[in-house]
């Protein structure tokens, strides 16, 4: 479900402190502005999965599972149509 209004994210220390990639949690709270929801339990390769993937897990790429659900709501981008470098346009209405 693609989100309406204004997101804002805070990004505390307490994760990072703990062993937890900074880029991984800063995707991972993108992907919930995008409208993603947790993905607990989950393995490293699902990014909403978050600290479920432990602190190992360092990749900040969401599956393709997840990329669907934000090509489902935002890949038509502002004009209506899909770029046709295949690149995923999003565009903060």
């Amino acid at each position: 479900m693609r989100p309406s209004g204004r997101v804002t994210a805070w990004m505390g220390r307490a994760g990072t402190a703990e062993g937890y990639d900074a880029v991984r949690i800063a995707a991972h709270g993108l992907g919930h502005s995008l409208g993603l929801p947790d993905a607990k339990p989950g393995p490293c390769s699902s990014l909403m999965s978050g600290s479920a993937g432990g602190v190992n897990c360092t990749d900040p790429y969401p599956d393709a599972s997840e990329r669907s659900r934000v090509e489902a709501d935002y890949g038509a981008g502002p004009t209506g149509g899909r770029p046709s470098d295949g690149q995923l346009l999003v565009d903060r209405a």
